[in-house]
């Protein structure tokens, strides 16, 4: 299963291991984490309140190399299946909602 990641000025095709459910599980969290940080919800240096945007939103590529983006160039995910199946334990918290 190919995931693509659709950012700001292209396309970066990520890893076999990268899987969709858990790439919107991140983008999701990164983004909720912005706009807290943004709201001053969150200061980004207390225990507890971390907030590295960068280091949120790294990934695997397809080539074996690494790619990171802030969540404001991220525009969203593709997949080339209509699921992810066979993941192991833990598969609930990334599940699609219908």
């Amino acid at each position: 299963m190919t995931v693509t990641l659709l950012v700001r000025g292209g396309e970066i095709e990520l890893h076999e291991s990268e899987k969709y459910n858990k790439i919107r599980h991140r983008l999701n969290r990164a983004r909720k984490l912005s706009e807290d940080y943004k709201n001053g919800a969150i200061d980004g240096k207390s225990e507890g309140q971390k907030f590295e945007p960068f280091h949120l939103l790294s990934f695997r590529t397809a080539d074996d190399g690494r790619f990171c983006t802030d969540i404001e160039n991220c525009i969203g995910a593709l997949s080339d299946e209509p699921r992810d199946g066979g993941a192991s334990g833990g598969e609930e918290e990334y599940e699609d909602e219908e």
